[in-house]
């Protein structure tokens, strides 16, 4: 047997290219996919709830251009956030941290931290903490902040869950100097920001990285010969049938004499 480099797969916001992004459906597809992580994003709600969705506003999703912070709960979840995709998922709704995290029912999870700017206090990462006390550790999945600041608040409060700093729309050797300057255990980069000589520099860190994201074989194929730890994709099923289907290919090739 020719073994291949399988970096994990993650199914970003749940199988979302199959079903709504950030939805108990997403994730159920995206467990159902064989991902070996699932990511998904939360938010604050105006009465403090914490829910799945990724954008500020509404607008992209239900046509409203309401903002996640200032609806309560029982509004957002009288919201139909599945049709914007295809019809037949009229009626899917928005879920809570809690239901998410139910559902996975101990699945590898990243959850992607979006504080809004009236937060100040952590309530959103206080109450992300307290939803995971009862939850298995998350890896090989982690926590994913945004800035230096939230980083170092979770590495001051948690002590279960791995830490990841996201490059964002950071300069990638600005971000490079900062994860190596930060010794970081994880980190999440930005695939269109990375060129081949960008992927030799993630040698010199120590961190994990996960790379946001892959859609295609030629990305699939390109991704796998980088070092990097998982691959984002909104395609959890087709990776995987990818990544078997070139090991299937490797075990049919002749060995050489």
């Amino acid at each position: 047997m020719v073994p291949i480099k399988t970096p994990l797969i993650v199914a970003h916001r749940g199988a979302s290219g199959d079903a709504p992004e950030n939805t108990l459906l997403s994730i159920q597809t995206g467990i159902v996919s064989q991902a070996d992580i699932i990511e998904f994003d939360v938010q604050l709600t105006k009465d403090q709830e914490v829910v799945l969705f990724h954008d500020r506003s509404l607008q992209r999703i239900t046509g409203s251009s309401a903002a996640i912070g200032d609806m309560t709960l029982a509004q957002l979840q009288s919201l139909d956030v599945g049709t914007w995709m295809h019809p037949k998922f009229k009626q899917t709704r928005i879920p809570t941290l809690q239901d998410a995290l139910h559902l996975s029912n101990g699945y590898p999870l990243i959850v992607e931290i979006k504080p809004s700017a009236n937060d100040s206090g952590r309530v959103l990462e206080t109450k992300v903490l307290d939803l995971l006390d009862d939850y298995p550790a998350l890896d090989p999945g982690y926590i994913s902040v945004r800035d230096e600041a939230t980083l170092q608040w979770f590495k001051n409060h948690d002590s279960r869950h791995r830490i990841a700093l996201m490059q964002k729309l950071r300069p990638t050797d600005e971000f490079l100097a900062m994860a190596k300057g930060l010794d970081l255990d994880i980190i999440q980069i930005r695939s269109a920001l990375f060129g081949e000589n960008d992927y030799a520099q993630l040698s010199d860190l120590r961190s994990q990285c996960f790379v946001f994201w892959g859609d295609s074989p030629q990305q699939w194929q390109y991704l796998c010969n980088q070092p990097v730890t998982g691959v984002f994709t909104n395609y959890p099923a087709l990776m995987r049938g990818y990544l078997q289907l070139q090991q299937f290919s490797a075990e049919l090739q002749p060995i050489e004499q």
